[in-house]
């Protein structure tokens, strides 16, 4: 069975050229004239069951082969292809806008001064600030404000820095005598001091630092300590005393 696009124009056709009207087949001509005169006076109207986009040509095609379609089915192309331009259209005023977009964005930054910065001169060194110098770290002589004698020596004071020493000297010829020290333990508080001489004996200093930063008054006493010396022939001598400081010759 033919199927005719909407409108109708092609149903006098299917009904008047393929069909005989009762006993006698008419001429085309006459069948169209007829059908003008019928639809122009309003008493022939085409009978459409249902209208399908040209997208859904297949689902027409099905209904029609069900066997329940009345009248004719109908195709408009236009309605499917009417959708899919309006999709093409929108899609491409989406690409169209966003090209345009990107297009001024470049254009932006390209014509926008770059904001040079200004370099920075690089920052003075940080100067670590100079910690006070510790009396026990001051290079030196202690010198006793009383000086004992032991045996024939006289006992005249003793150093710290660079070296731990006690140092002896006789009284008549001045020859001075230096003893080392085996152990000295030395602190920012305490002083402990081990010296061992054929000639003295075993010479021991305990004491602690009247001041704890370095000081230039020589008359000032900085330390207070015992001085203990075991002779060879077996004496003890003690004596404690306050020691001013004399810088290094």
């Amino acid at each position: 069975m033919a199927h005719a696009p909407c409108g109708g124009r092609n149903v006098g056709t299917h009904l008047f050229a393929h069909k005989p009207l009762g006993p006698v087949r008419w001429p085309w001509f006459l069948a169209f004239s007829l059908l003008g005169a019928l639809a122009e006076s309003g008493a022939f109207k085409p009978v459409i069951d249902r209208t399908y986009p040209f997208a859904r040509i297949v689902d027409a095609h099905v209904y029609v082969d069900t066997g329940r379609k009345k009248g004719q089915r109908c195709h408009n192309p236009r309605l499917g292809n009417h959708k899919l331009m309006s999709g093409k259209r929108r899609l491409l005023l989406v690409l169209l806008l966003a090209v345009g977009l990107a297009s001024a964005f470049v254009v932006v930054l390209y014509l926008t001064p770059t904001a040079t910065i200004p370099e920075q001169p690089p920052a003075p060194p940080a100067v670590e600030r100079r910690k006070p110098a510790l009396q026990a770290d001051a290079e030196g002589q202690y010198v006793p404000g009383y000086r004992f004698a032991v045996g024939r020596l006289r006992f005249t004071g003793f150093s710290l820095r660079p070296e731990a020493l006690v140092t002896f000297a006789q009284p008549t010829s001045g020859t001075e005598e230096v003893v080392a020290c085996l152990e000295a333990t030395i602190s920012a508080v305490r002083i402990h001091l081990r010296c061992e001489s054929p000639e003295v004996g075993i010479v021991t200093i305990e004491g602690r630092f009247l001041t704890r930063l370095a000081t230039n008054l020589l008359d000032r006493p900085v330390v207070s300590a015992v001085v203990t010396v075991r002779a060879a022939s077996g004496e003890v001598y003690s004596a404690r005393d306050s020691f001013v400081w004399q810088p290094g010759r």
